[in-house]
């Protein structure tokens, strides 16, 4: 997996991830270590959206703050994209789902 997420950082191209695996194994530190080392530290914060899906699990989390954070634009320098890591996605709602799919689809 390393590897592979290196190739797609030194590209600067990176496509739809899914990291899964046991708790404790690194999943979204290396997520996040992905995102800082894409922008840099100064920059990562306003291009990282971060939902624990267990506890915003609804199509009202999905609506406010994914599609927000996705409208908004992004400052020159980097790659133009931005990261939503959604821990525990398994627990999204089916609606919740529905409208995280016409978020991606529209972008």
């Amino acid at each position: 997996m390393v590897s592979a997420l290196k190739a797609c950082i030194a590209s600067g191209n990176l496509p739809h991830l899914l990291f899964y695996g046991p708790p404790g194994t690194g999943k979204t530190s290396a997520a996040l270590a992905a995102a800082r080392e894409l922008y840099g530290a100064e920059r990562a914060p306003g291009r990282i959206l971060e939902l624990n899906a267990s506890d915003d699990r609804g199509i009202g989390a999905i609506r406010t703050k994914v599609k927000t954070f996705a409208s908004t634009t992004t400052s020159h320098g980097g790659p133009a994209f931005k990261l939503v890591i959604l821990d525990e996605c398994d627990s999204l709602t089916a609606d919740a789902q529905n409208a995280l799919r016409r978020i991606f689809e529209v972008s």
